[in-house]
This record gives structure tokens, sequence and C-alpha cells, in this order.
């Protein structure tokens, strides 16, 4: 079926005028005749019965009618949705993030976006970076932004941003203010550590290989909150970071050591699958992240 022809039809039927009909679309009311004439041909069927002036829709008629109306405005639909899309006025976009990207960082990302981008949708997934990266392997996700590189095949990455990881102690650490020359002359301080399968935790332990030092006594716990929460007992040490304990710092009640070999630093980055084209919105918001952010 002809779409210019079931326009045509849809007005003749709404107006119930030829002439009006071709008022609304532009065009002579022959041309009108021509498209309902060519319409019922190829279908075979009658589609109004003509008394004098007056058309009325027969029952095929009728039935067309209600279903071009849907049609029709489908079609409206489908071509505001793919112009917003083109202007990155609508859309939606799944992010992934690993627990400190997603716990630190993503918050105000994904808001300033939103006030740049208000017709699209946001979703952010906050999983460790093994989850994330499964899912963005199997177009779960459109993108995430993890702390390491993937070692995925299927994906692609680029740098992000450094993030810096510092040695941290509570406001009342018999370390507060004092000279720290080199790690090895707190290796056998008491930390409180993330686990194993942290990138956090990953980096800490190279860093500290290079300097052939290896901890002597810490705990584990699985959530940065928490490791802050024993930190301020004045009694663990932890790295961290720094994005982490911004409000602590501020207000005193963490401070962050000083001396040589006491912080790292790793990049983020940002994951998509290989063989998936980014989407109008997708590319807006890897452009944004990138470059108008303003991410610290």
């Amino acid at each position: 079926m002809d779409f210019y022809q079931l326009k045509t039809f849809y007005q003749v039927a709404k107006q119930r005028s030829f002439t009006r009909a071709a008022v609304v679309l532009s065009i002579s009311q022959p041309a009108v005749s021509r498209q309902i004439e060519a319409l019922e041909q190829k279908l075979g069927l009658t589609l109004f019965h003509r008394v004098g002036r007056e058309i009325k829709l027969t029952d095929a008629g009728t039935f067309l009618f209600e279903n071009a109306e849907k049609i029709l405005s489908l079609v409206n639909q489908t071509e505001s949705f793919m112009e917003g899309m083109k202007n990155v006025n609508s859309g939606s976009i799944v992010v992934g993030a690993s627990t400190t990207i997603g716990n630190y960082l993503m918050a105000p990302i994904v808001i300033n976006f939103m006030k740049k981008y208000p017709g699209v949708n946001i979703k952010l997934e906050i999983q460790p970076t093994d989850e994330i990266l499964v899912k963005v392997k199997n177009n779960v996700l459109d993108i995430a932004i993890i702390p390491e590189v993937p070692v995925i095949s299927a994906l692609i990455h680029e740098p992000f941003i450094q993030d810096e990881i510092v040695l941290i102690a509570g406001k009342s650490h018999p370390l507060i203010n004092k000279k720290i020359s080199s790690l090895k002359d707190i290796v056998n301080e008491k930390y409180v550590m993330r686990g194993h399968d942290s990138n956090t935790r990953k980096t800490i332990e190279n860093h500290l290989k290079q300097h052939n030092v290896q901890l002597q006594q810490f705990i584990e716990l699985d959530s940065t909150e928490a490791i802050k929460q024993a930190v301020l007992t004045g009694e663990f040490l932890s790295f961290v970071s720094r994005r982490t304990v911004r409000m602590e710092t501020k207000f005193g009640e963490i401070q962050i050591l000083k001396g040589n070999e006491l912080n790292t630093f790793r990049n983020f980055h940002i994951v998509r699958h290989k063989e998936t084209f980014p989407s109008p919105a997708v590319d807006a918001f890897i452009k944004f992240i990138n470059h108008d952010s303003c991410v610290i």
C-alpha cells in the first residue's frame, strides 16, 4: 500500500470532501481523485459511496480509515522520535560504573548531562568491574566507566581521567602531622583494605610490590564507607581514592598523609562493545564526559 495514497485517503475521509482534502494536502482536486482511484484499484475495493457531491465511507473505507489514523499517528511519532535522536533530544542510555566510580564520580556527571539534554533518559548501574564488563559484552549496557583496561576482546576502551590513590588516617591517629620517609616506615601499622577483587586493592598491591613492601596486618572490608568508618576510629590507615574522602578531609575528620611513596595513580576508562554503533544519545554522553563534564 502506497503511503502517500493512504495519507490522501485519510484526509478525504476526515474532511468528507475531495476539495477540502486537496486544500489540506496542498495539491489539486484532480490529483486527490487520481490517488483515491489508484488506491481503490490496488485494493480491489470501493472505499467511498459517491452520491452527488456527498461522499460516505463504505464498510471497507471505514475499516481503512480507523487503521489509517493509527498508522499515520505512529508514523508521526516515529518521525518525531528519530528527529529527536538526531538532535539528541530523546533516547535512553544505560551506563555502567564500577563501585568507586559509580558512588563518588558519576552522579554529578549524569545530572549535568541531563540538564544539557533533558529529553534523554539515563539509567546508571553500579556493580563490581567484572560484572560490569560482562554486561557491556552482552550489550546490556551501552557504555561503562571502569578503573582498568578490559581484557575482553569484544570491547574497546579509551582513557577517561586519572585517579589518585592516597593514604588516609583519622584525625586522632598517631601519624597525623608526622613526617613519613617511605612506605617501609609504616609497614607495621594496622590497615583496613578493600577485598581482593577490588581494583583499588589491586592497584595498591602493585604499588607496594614496586617498593618491596608487604603490609603486616590488615582487615578487609568490601565497602569504602565502612573503611572510612574504621579509619575514623584513629586505629587504622587505609589507601583509598582521593575522591572518596573529599567531605571528610574538608571538615578535618580524615587527613591525607604526606610523604614519599604514599600515593599512586590509575586511569579510569570508557568501555563499549566494539561491534555496536553508539546511538546519538550515547555518542553525546561520551563527548560530554570527555569535554564538557568538568570532572575533577
